[in-house]
């Protein structure tokens, strides 16, 4: 199993690319070529063919530059890529092969998560991250019972909202940055106006391709006091982006938006997926009351660039 080849973005066939990506079984919204043409430009890849030379497996790598070296960064709003089989689950021979691609590739991964279906595999420069989806296979009631008492609580007090679909995604970022931009950001930390561009662009190409829904709550004068944006792919539901106002946290408004997401599609087989970010120990807390199921997936890092590279980025951290 030795015919992998590496490919930058304008070598890669699109059409077998997104074949591929559809039917295997590790199928997730974030590998689709034009997902990824939106939200890292510059990415790369790691192919498997076969003796047709037609992808068997692959993994997307999303690439970075800075000062004109290459490095690897998962991006926002892209929980998870990793390895996808055409045929089959991804063995741990398999994900083992596809690790040392990316090791002797690739000098510095600064972070990438492979997906929640690749094995859990041992090697020195992971960790295991974890995300929280809720099956919406049972029907309302049941779905409401796995609750904890405190948002079945919050869900009784507050019930004045009207529920809106719009496209104003402007609306939402708006809402986002004025209200919840600071609770993440790092002291004298600053958005990157970049990724908020490329954000914009993800959802109107997401939107051309009919997989997202804009749900704002509104309050009984007409204002806008918390909005989500969804993602749709095949059974899973991706919680993608939200914001509230003070007044709309107050009144737990995002909590009254999934739950009447979840009244709507209860009883199918479908996946509701938080996103659950890293290293938020608080929002994923959130989210398991809801009684949502964790599911580990495996996060690589790491940095092999020469002495001299990395002593001259903590030069220019001390003197910038």
């Amino acid at each position: 199993m030795d015919n992998f080849i590496y490919c930058s973005r304008q070598n890669i066939d699109i059409k077998q690319w997104d074949k591929l990506i559809e039917n295997s079984p590790q199928r997730i919204i974030y590998a689709f070529s034009w997902y990824l043409d939106a939200i890292s430009p510059n990415w790369q890849a790691i192919i498997l063919l076969n003796k047709d030379n037609q992808y068997q497996a692959l993994m997307p790598i999303p690439i970075q530059y800075k000062y004109g070296f290459q490095y690897v960064l998962q991006p926002y709003h892209c929980q998870q890529l990793g390895v996808f089989n055409l045929f089959g689950d991804v063995s741990i021979n398999l994900m083992h092969i596809f690790v040392e691609k990316l090791y002797k590739k690739y000098n510095w991964v600064v972070r990438y998560a492979f997906n929640e279906n690749n094995p859990i595999i041992e090697v020195p420069f992971a960790t295991t991250r974890c995300n929280q989806i809720l099956h919406l296979k049972n029907i309302y009631s049941e779905i409401y019972q796995s609750y904890q008492t405190e948002r079945r609580a919050n869900l009784k007090k507050n019930n004045n909202f009207v529920f809106e679909k719009s496209h104003d995604f402007d609306k939402l970022i708006n809402l986002h940055r004025q209200n919840n931009e600071q609770s993440y950001l790092k002291v004298g930390e600053k958005i990157d106006k970049k990724w908020l561009l490329r954000l914009e662009n993800l959802y109107k190409v997401s939107a051309t391709k009919n997989v997202t829904e804009l749900i704002f709550a509104k309050n009984e004068q007409g204002g806008s006091e918390a909005g989500a944006l969804l993602l749709y792919d095949k059974n899973r539901i991706i919680y993608f982006y939200n914001g509230a106002t003070l007044c709309g946290r107050k009144n737990h408004a995002r909590l009254q938006i999934l739950d009447a997401v979840f009244q709507k599609y209860a009883n199918q087989d479908l996946i509701f997926d938080f996103e659950t970010p890293i290293d938020t120990p608080n929002v994923s807390d959130y989210y398991k009351s809801f009684g949502t199921e964790s599911m580990p997936y495996l996060e690589v890092s790491y940095n092999n660039l020469p002495i001299w590279v990395n002593w001259f980025w903590r030069l220019k951290k001390i003197i910038f």
